[in-house]
């Protein structure tokens, strides 16, 4: 099946699955248009089995703004998101640390947001019309970094789960809302990474890590098999 790379930022997860030996067709989706040039230079080397939809998920078309915050004029793209709210008690220390890391100590810093306006649609209806060398009428796996929607694409791909059962890595994993809601009534369980290898093992609490995992028990066979999940 095929992987959905949601939140392609330039493509570094792409680059990270082939790194490590993923050989399925990677579907990326992002909604800033200023990563066209990086993500067709992906396509470029990665060929057919590769391709892009710039646009947003969501639970449902519409039209948002997504806030990108700068410092003194340099934009932290990765954490551009439709919930300005959000930033100052998800991402305030990131911004702190990244000032630390990579201005100059002592430095006067300018903070700012860039406010740009996006379409946004569900996962379900763009699987549905879209057109691209990647097929996508089977989905094997869903890695879901947006910023604080992860439970809102997740409902506008209620199809696709129901479908296709795919294992989902989504950031923050269940501490998102309304992550564990939607994906317990869709009948997955929770997993956590095995530290220093890309296992994966069962786990009923709270996602501890900084990604959590779901996996959908009609897969878990396989999952074992493979060597993904351990119990």
């Amino acid at each position: 099946g095929t992987v959905l790379d949601i939140g392609a930022n330039c493509g570094y997860s792409v680059a990270s699955l082939r790194a490590l030996g993923c050989s399925s067709p990677i579907l990326s989706f992002e909604v800033l248009p200023g990563y066209r040039d990086c993500l067709e230079r992906v396509r470029k080397l990665l060929g057919s089995d590769y391709d892009f939809v710039l646009c947003g998920l969501g639970e449902a078309p519409q039209r948002l703004t997504f806030y990108t915050p700068t410092i003194n004029r340099q934009a932290l793209t990765a954490l551009t998101s439709a919930n300005p709210e959000g930033f100052a008690e998800q991402y305030a220390e990131h911004i702190v640390n990244y000032a630390r890391e990579h201005m100059k100590d002592g430095s006067p810093y300018t903070f700012q947001f860039l406010a740009q306006e996006a379409e946004i649609d569900t996962l379900d209806q763009i699987l549905s019309r879209i057109k691209t060398t990647v097929p996508v009428d089977r989905i094997a796996a869903m890695k879901i970094d947006v910023e604080g929607l992860e439970g809102a694409v997740l409902r506008g791909a209620r199809a696709t789960l129901l479908r296709d059962r795919p294992l989902l890595m989504t950031e923050s994993g269940d501490r998102v809302e309304n992550v564990r809601e939607l994906t317990t009534e869709l009948g997955y369980l929770s997993a956590e990474r095995v530290p220093g290898c890309a296992q994966l093992e069962r786990s009923a609490s709270e996602c501890q890590g900084a990604n959590g995992f779901f996996y959908h028990p009609v897969h878990l066979t396989t999952y074992l098999r493979l060597g993904l999940l351990r119990s």
